[in-house]
Formats: structure tokens, sequence, C-alpha cells
């Protein structure tokens, strides 16, 4: 699958670059397939430095512009832009070992700044001809012809295929479970990232911060256990005013309005932070949540109680596990993750709203890796051919209210692959 492209807005003496070409060519390999924010991060201080303006690429432009920090926030009490650097060259490292190692360009970002460099790769040597030609092999001559193919197709779309008409849906894509749900809604659809600030916080305190202190903004206040103790005031003052997001949502939000997006101009797909949500927004409207009620305390809204797949409450337990409320036979009465093994577990649940006048998608994992994984499941196309055999509902045009728990996978920080275990129905969501 393509990555979506940003050659409409970048000029035409960067995109004529080959250079540019080569960034192209990394961004649309299968190691940036589920690396939006990474690829953006590419994106952005490649043309940047072929635009001739390095100046841009320092890491608070970088933090405001791809990760879409306040314009004067503190990179030294935030390292996203770090860390996601380092992802980045893990990143093309494994590109250029593997894929692209035959390629003409080569793009490193050296170790402690963030100005890409592009090193082109020595032409091998062409002995003169001696003798009867030779003739090339069917495998030589499917490269080449692969070859040939993949230089005009990046020409011509340079030129053309990446300036879509306004308003018009990709007719390429493929429906996949979150289209299925929102697909034919005119009102927005909210995405809500967990609170990782918050999640940091309750680590501190060693309890969970209650849904009260959350909507009441107390939990803000310094404890009264830190009093007289400066660093631990400075600290939760600095995560009391941050909002911290991780690199799992961010990429599965921006999936999710891509995905959305290839339908039209409806439904209107928007992203917020947990921290700038209040009580009434959840009254009316369409959500997709991400995180359980410890990362995402939205969540109970919408009662955990309900479910037969419950997080445990006790954040202090690890490692984190779902309790099977009413196990079926060949099931087991909770499911706990294996970090030792890269595994654990997630639950999707569909629901109407507090009113029943939209619908609700509420996606969480026992780890960040587990909820991205999860989030991912929802996105591919035959995401909705093995959610209804699970559910046993065949082709119905009405999805019911379904909990699903799948077993997760994760390899180097990020969520690989999702499988479901169990499913259980209820009735369909108020449309």
């Amino acid at each position: 699958m393509a990555v979506k492209s940003i050659d409409g807005s970048v000029s035409p003496e960067v995109t004529g670059d080959p250079r540019w070409a080569a960034v192209r060519k990394v961004a649309d390999s299968s190691h940036f397939l589920r690396a939006a924010l990474l690829r953006d991060f590419l994106f952005y201080i490649a043309e940047n430095e072929l635009s001739r303006h390095p100046e841009e690429i320092t890491e608070q432009k970088i933090g405001h512009r791809v990760y879409r920090r306040n314009e004067v926030y503190s990179p030294a009490d935030d390292n996203i832009v770090r860390v996601s650097a380092n992802q980045l060259r893990a990143k093309l490292r494994e590109f250029y070992e593997t894929e692209g190692k035959d390629e003409p360009w080569i793009i490193e970002i050296p170790k402690g700044k963030y100005v890409p460099v592009f090193h082109e790769r020595a032409a091998p040597k062409i002995e003169a001809p001696s003798g009867a030609p030779k003739r090339v092999t069917a495998s030589a001559g499917r490269w080449l012809f692969a070859a040939a193919i993949i230089t005009v197709t990046a020409i011509f779309a340079a030129t053309r295929l990446y300036h879509p008409k306004p308003g018009l849906a990709n007719p390429t894509a493929a429906p996949n479970l979150i289209t299925l749900i929102f697909h034919d809604s005119t009102d927005p659809v909210e995405v809500v990232q967990s609170d990782e600030a918050l999640t940091l916080m309750q680590s501190i305190l060693g309890r969970r911060i209650t849904f009260e202190e959350y909507t009441s903004q107390s939990y803000r206040q310094n404890p009264p256990a830190f009093k007289g103790n400066q660093q631990m005031e400075d600290l939760w003052h600095v995560l009391s005013m941050r909002q911290i997001i991780n690199v799992g949502d961010a990429g599965v939000s921006t999936r999710i309005r891509d995905s959305l997006s290839a339908l039209g101009p409806t439904p209107l797909v928007r992203i917020h932070s947990a921290q700038n949500m209040r009580p009434r927004d959840f009254l009316s409207g369409n959500f997709i949540l991400l995180g359980d009620s410890s990362s995402d305390p939205w969540v109970q809204m919408f009662g955990e109680s309900r479910f037969n797949f419950q997080f445990d409450p006790d954040i202090s337990h690890f490692p984190r596990h779902i309790l099977n409320v009413h196990p079926k036979a060949g099931e087991l009465g909770y499911y706990a993750a294996d970090p030792s093994h890269n595994l654990s577990y997630a639950r999707i649940a569909y629901i109407p709203n507090v009113t029943k006048t939209g619908r609700v998608l509420l996606i969480a994992g026992t780890t960040m890796e587990g909820t991205e994984a999860a989030a991912d499941f929802c996105l591919q196309p035959d995401s909705i051919s093995i959610l209804r055999h699970y559910l046993g509902i065949g082709d119905v045009k009405e999805l019911p209210a379904f909990e699903v728990l799948l077993v997760t996978s994760a390899e180097g920080g990020t969520g690989i692959e999702a499988h479901l275990v169990a499913a259980r129905t209820s009735s369909s969501p108020s449309r």
C-alpha cells in the first residue's frame, strides 16, 4: 500500500531533485507503512534541506510542525523529537540493509543532528564488452523492466498523480471496520488519544487518579506529600502542564484519519488529547477512544462494568491483565500480558454513545503496543470478515454492539499483529 503523498505541497525545484525521489522511495517502503509520523518527520527535514532552509530543521520546529507541539514548547521537557529521530535512524538502516540495498542514494541523519545527509552510491564499473554479446536472463530482464516501471511511475506520480481533486475519495481505498462503522455518518468522528502525562502521574502516586479528580482538574495541584520537596513539586507541575501523547496513539490517529478521509469530505475526523475533553463533549456524536480508563479516563463515561472483558482496575499489577467475567468453554478467566515474548492483550468494543445518538469505538490494550496493534487490526481490509465470522453474524447490514478480545504482538516498541481470541455481542447501537 503506497503512503499518502505530500508532493502537491512541495516546490517543483524539490520534486525534480533526484534526492527527493530517494526520499519518496524510502517513504513508500514497507518499513514506513505503519510509521506515519516518522514518514512526516523524514519529509519535513528532507524538504527543508533540499529547498535550502536548514534553519527550519531544529528540534523545536520539528516538534511544533511534525508533532503538533505548542510553538513555544520546551524540548528539554519533551523529548519526542529525540526519541523519534533515533527510531527514524533505525528504520533508515533497516531499509538500506534490505529492500533499499541497491538504491542509488543513501539518506543518513547524523547522531545528534536532524539535518539529513544524502550520499550517492558509487556506480558499479562496467567492463567493456568482448566477443559475442551476453544474453539477458529472464530474471535480469524482469528486474530491468521493474526498475523502468518504478522510474516512470515515480516521474508520472510526481507530476500528476499526487494532485488529487478536492473532495474526491480514493477509489482504491479498501473498506475496513472503521469505515464500515462510520462511513454514513454526517457528524464528525472525534478521536481521543490517551493522556500519557496522567499515566506518569499515577505511577508517581502509586494509585489511580479518580474520574472526579480528572474532570475537576484538581489532580493538577501538588499532592500534600510533595510539600517541601522542590524536585517533586517541579516535576508534578511540568507533568500537569504538558500534553504527552504516546507514539503509538499518534500514528494510529493519523492512520484512522487517512482511512476515513479516503471516503470523501464526510465524515470529518478530529483528533484530540484526552486532556482537552470535557464530560459534555460525550453527550452526542461519534468517538474513537484510544486506551483504557487508566490512561483515557473518558472511557469511564461508558461504564467498565458493562463489559465482559474488563481491564484490571489496579494499575500497580504488572503485567496488566484483562478479566473475562463469564468465560465460555475453552476460554481463560483472565488474560495477562507476557512482556518476555512481546505479547499483550487488547479489547475492542463498539457501543452507542451516552445519549444513543451516535457510535463509539473503544480500543485499548494492556500495553501501548497492544492498543496500536488492535487499532491497526480495525484498519485492515480483512477485519470485517474476521469479525463477522467470530461474532457469527454473517452479512447482516447492521453491526450489533460487540466487544472482542485480541492477543497482540510487538516488535521494537511497535504493535505488529493482532488476532481475535474471544467475542461477545449485545443489542445494536442506535443510529
